[in-house]
């Protein structure tokens, strides 16, 4: 699949030959201790980011890419929260690291662009004055000098007249300004690494692309790694170089974003793209809804969704990541799912035998095993046959049974 990204976020300085990333994150835990039980938001997730690379998380609200992202320097509340794994930042282990170096690594090393910028910035302070004192926190400066330097931070972030735009308050703003404004103050400790969290939701389509080209422009300038939180796909295939695919707090699927648009490995990615507008029904969405973060099913947690799943697939528990065979060219559609009409996703899934032509057209010619994509999908695994993903069922609408839902 050639690459479309256009002016992507960091392919042109991504860094390829370091020995270790920048962020390693292994066996990832976060719960919540509620009166409805315990909430294991993030259960076991692992991934790595390179420096100057830019790694999505995506998934459906609720799949733990928030809670993931504030896990990272230790933003969620203990208690209730609880975080266990290991977080390394070039080797530093931040889950025991102390309170008081947490904080020098905050905003200086590694900074957060937060969802929603209307809550992100005080209502009574002029956006200047806000991005001034992180400017203070992270440097000994005068007040007039973290002025001046905000408003230099300002017009980094393409702020338009900064200087007057300093004095203004943040309801006087348009979103897609609020938002320049948290990336002016994220800027501030010149971080390595950025957790973007969904900085485009709530923006019309013009200035989201304004924004991710402004992240791209200042990705490249200061060489910065960015861990892009997203569930809109179309972001994910513009400014990604790898993709991790979270679903209720488990990693799906991880790999390089052109492999993962090609041949996705796990039902769920596929169920995803199926959703994207030209690849599926424009209007989509998936059946089912996730399950009780405090009562998760056993086995794979997609499976109650998954019209691919067998009985090996509700047992024991959630599969172990493997690694992804390399599919030939098809006759399938982009999003992996069969040739021919796409599933009407209002309705169920389910299995269906397909019909003679399209398992043909499936035969591979070899095992061409990929080990930067891997899956958590039991038909990757050994002694099974991920051919059934392909050769066995399709993405079809269940038939009503009698009187139907």
């Amino acid at each position: 699949m050639q690459s479309t990204h256009g002016d992507s976020m960091s392919r042109r300085h991504t860094t390829t030959d370091q020995a270790e990333p920048l962020l390693r994150i292994t066996d990832l835990r976060t719960q919540f201790d509620t009166d409805d039980g315990v909430v294991r938001a993030v259960d076991g997730v692992s991934f790595e980011v390179n420096a100057g690379e830019t790694v999505c998380l995506v998934g459906e609200s609720g799949s733990g890419k928030t809670v993931t992202a504030e896990s990272i320097t230790r933003l969620v509340e203990c208690p209730p929260g609880e975080i266990t794994g290991r977080i390394e930042f070039r080797g530093e282990n931040l889950t025991t690291a102390s309170a008081a170096r947490l904080r020098e690594i905050r905003g200086a090393e590694i900074a957060h662009v937060f969802q929603n910028p209307q809550d992100a910035l005080n209502p009574v302070i002029s956006v200047g004055k806000q991005v001034a004192e992180t400017v203070r926190i992270h440097e000994d400066v005068s007040e007039r000098a973290a002025r001046k330097r905000a408003i230099d931070l300002l017009d980094r972030a393409e702020v338009p007249d900064p200087a007057t735009t300093a004095d203004a308050y943040p309801h006087e703003l348009s979103g897609g300004m609020k938002q320049r404004v948290l990336v002016a103050a994220a800027l501030a400790g010149d971080p390595d690494l950025l957790v973007a969290d969904e900085p485009t939701t709530a923006l019309d389509v013009t200035i989201q692309a304004q924004i991710l080209d402004l992240l791209a422009d200042l990705q490249r300038e200061m060489g910065m790694a960015v861990l892009f939180i997203t569930h809109d796909l179309g972001v994910v295939a513009r400014v990604a170089d790898r993709v991790v695919v979270l679903y209720a707090g488990k990693v799906m699927e991880s790999a390089p974003v052109d492999s993962l648009f090609a041949d996705p490995g796990h039902p769920y990615t596929r169920a995803l793209l199926a959703c994207l507008p030209g690849r599926g029904r424009e209007s989509g969405s998936i059946p089912g809804d996730l399950p009780s973060p405090t009562d998760p099913p056993t086995g794979c947690r997609f499976a109650p969704r998954c019209p691919f799943a067998v009985e090996a697939c509700t047992t024991d528990s959630h599969p172990s990541l493997y690694p992804v065979a390399q599919e030939p060219d098809t006759d399938r559609d982009g999003a992996g799912t069969t040739a021919g009409d796409s599933p009407d996703v209002s309705t169920p899934l389910s299995a269906a035998p397909l019909d003679g032509a399209a398992s043909r057209d499936l035969e591979t010619t070899g095992d061409g095993v990929n080990t930067a994509h891997v899956a958590a999908c039991i038909f990757h695994g050994p002694d099974r046959d991920a051919a059934h993903l392909d050769r066995e069922v399709s993405w079809t609408v269940a038939e009503p049974d009698g009187g139907g839902r």
